[in-house]
């Protein structure tokens, strides 16, 4: 039986990638890319005891000093053929905590039907949360969206609008203001447990377009301090061009919202118009929304106000 979860998406890794993200030492490789699709590790401490209902081969096996000192327990021959069981069910992988020395008919069945084996010097809660942190994020939904992420003021601002309305130009003045940038033109978005990360990706990471002078690298003109590498997105900025016939807001009464990957994103639509400075505007809507997440309305304090006056 498998968690539906589990199988919604599978990734594949190389094995030094892995070794590396997880601070891994390898026992046995098999040389070849480690495929993930489930978020959730397993101790196989029933399997071991001779259960094997309800296994769920995708995950990664942890075996810990618990599975380690019962194995010790066990007779040879039963040891033997319930690790070989394990290994014959091609799990991703096998990891042992604390640096434990694994049997050698832990060996001997990882290398029967090839199943990476690897050590980790943690103790096994801590090896457990990093192979989950790793997992959700590299199993997260994803998307590809045409816009620039920067971080303005410490939040996420996701600009989008028609090729040419002014993004890239906006976003350099942004950055020329102290903000910092994550990605332009294209964003690479995961949802991480209900919270949406942009990137960049990795060709044109740093890199900005902007018509009339190329390609910029922002980290080379404005220093390491104007780029980062992932940022959350708290808020969309939506350019478009003024529409002397739309009805636009001007009380703050409104509030507009962009679904990307399944969730709910504040959004803010602003007309551009020449004489308008979109990065001010920009900043301020972030200020606004700030003050919002604080549960704070002007129009409240407008109300208030009257009612003062009134009164």
């Amino acid at each position: 039986m498998t968690n539906k979860q589990d199988t919604t998406i599978s990734i594949s890794v190389t094995e030094n990638d892995f070794i590396k993200a997880c601070s891994l030492s390898p026992i046995y490789s098999s040389h070849k890319d480690l495929t993930f699709s489930s978020r959730t590790t397993n101790r196989p401490s029933f399997i071991l005891a001779g259960w094997t209902d309800h296994f769920s081969s995708n995950r990664i096996q942890v075996f810990g000093r618990t599975e380690m000192t019962y194995l010790d327990t066990l007779p040879s021959t039963i040891a033997s053929e319930r690790l070989d069981w394990l290994c014959s069910k091609k799990v991703p992988c096998i990891i042992i905590s604390r640096n434990i020395k694994p049997p050698e008919a832990l060996l001997i069945a990882a290398k029967k039907y090839d199943v990476p084996l690897f050590s980790s010097k943690n103790l096994t809660p801590k090896l457990i949360h990093g192979l989950f942190t790793y997992l959700n994020d590299l199993l997260a939904p994803t998307d590809t969206l045409h816009g620039v992420l920067l971080d303005v003021f410490g939040i996420g601002v996701l600009i989008t609008g028609k090729s040419g309305i002014g993004k890239s130009e906006t976003a350099l003045e942004l950055v020329h203001r102290g903000n910092r940038l994550v990605s332009d033109d294209i964003v690479d978005i995961k949802n991480i447990s209900g919270s949406l990360y942009g990137t960049s990706p990795t060709i044109t990471s740093e890199m900005m377009e902007v018509r009339g002078l190329g390609i910029m690298n922002i980290r080379a003109v404005y220093g390491i301090g104007a780029v980062l590498k992932r940022k959350r997105i708290h808020v969309v900025i939506e350019l478009e061009e003024w529409d002397n016939f739309k009805d636009y807001v001007r009380t703050g009464g409104t509030h507009y919202t962009a679904k990307i990957l399944g969730e709910e994103i504040p959004r803010y639509v602003i007309p551009v118009i020449p004489g308008r400075n979109i990065a001010i505007l920009i900043e301020a809507a972030v200020s606004d929304f700030r003050l919002r997440e604080e549960s704070y309305n002007p129009l409240d304090e407008i109300d208030r106000r009257m009612h003062y006056l009134d009164t």
